[in-house]
């Protein structure tokens, strides 16, 4: 953001939870397990995800027996981390949730420290969906290559990257660079040198 006199710069830093590096509050609730156990876990590291109320503004169902439950009902958080999936593999009505979940539904706290301006948003999927909209602006969300991954939802740091960077998820783009490797060139090496040798 730049202010218009002298064309000087203002930093403006969004604020949300612990201040840790690693995975980002949208990940987190992307990649988020189905138990209780793992939404709390989110909430004590990120906060609240809805504000007091929110649930209803953002015409988010409570259903009763379903799969995914927490206690005897299906909890916001999950919802919500299904809308942010869709919206995260592209789909344009999920993306069009979270916009409008910004436009329509964000209340903010600003602050001025130290030459620039934090603001905090007055819960946690407010600032998920600003994070999310920003990486899905510059292409930098993305799914894991791997079928197998635990935790597929992540940022990218390079345009060509197609997993994230997890230990089993490194060693199985190796494995398949590796694959596509001989079927590309190593069979026609070894065929060379079969042709080679003296029968």
């Amino acid at each position: 953001m730049t202010s218009s006199r002298k064309g000087r710069k203002i930093e403006l830093f969004l604020v949300a939870g612990e201040q840790t590096r690693g995975e980002q509050p949208h990940e987190a609730l992307a990649n988020l397990r189905g138990e209780e156990k793992s939404v709390k876990a989110l909430v004590a590291r990120w906060g609240e995800l809805l504000a007091s109320g929110k649930a209803k503004s953002l015409n988010l169902q409570v259903r009763h027996g379903q799969a995914g439950l927490l206690g005897d009902y299906l909890a916001p958080e999950l919802e919500l981390q299904q809308r942010l999936r869709d919206a995260w593999r592209g789909d344009e009505a999920a993306l069009q949730y979270i916009r409008n979940s910004v436009t329509d539904h964000m209340a903010t706290t600003w602050e001025f420290r130290r030459g620039r301006i934090e603001v905090a948003a007055d819960d946690l999927w407010s600032t998920v969906c600003i994070l999310f909209l920003c990486d899905h602006a510059v292409h930098k969300t993305a799914i894991c290559a791997n079928p197998d991954c635990q935790s597929p939802y992540f940022i990218k740091k390079r345009a060509t990257q197609k997993y994230c960077e997890s230990g089993p998820c490194t060693e199985y783009a190796q494995r398949q660079y590796a694959l596509k490797w001989w079927n590309r060139t190593g069979k026609q090496i070894r065929s060379k040198q079969a042709r080679r040798k003296p029968q």
